[in-house]
């Protein structure tokens, strides 16, 4: 969640020796097709995310940890592909050509190689 925006964001993380991101063949086409569903489950239940979301932080996380987190607004329609766990040439290389081929149909790619 966004603080500053109250925004939830969605994302779907992939490590990257998984299989379904190579920018060739049908296993992409799957990961594609899994995040479209995604963000059309978000769209259509928007508001029972909110109110759920919103439960939790107020009942759950602020009371527990003393903590005064926002509620959220807003729910971000798009879902995000994290791509983690690649070294430095791994990025120059092939990693460059799957965000190209994932980001041609409208899906925003974040690369993080070393996830701790």
């Amino acid at each position: 969640m966004n603080k500053e925006t109250s925004t939830i964001k969605f994302v779907e993380a992939k490590h990257y020796s998984n299989k379904q991101i190579t920018p060739k063949g049908a296993k992409l086409t799957e990961v594609l097709n899994q995040i479209k569903r995604y963000q059309e489950q978000v769209h259509n239940t928007s508001e029972e995310i909110l109110e759920i979301y919103a439960t939790y932080i107020e009942e759950i996380l602020n009371r527990t940890f003393n903590i005064n987190l926002p509620k959220p607004t807003k729910v971000d329609p798009k879902v995000t592909l994290l791509i983690f766990g690649f070294d430095s040439d791994q990025k120059k290389g092939n990693l460059k050509n799957i965000k190209q081929k994932i980001s041609d149909h409208g899906i925003f790619v974040y690369a993080k190689g070393d996830i701790s």
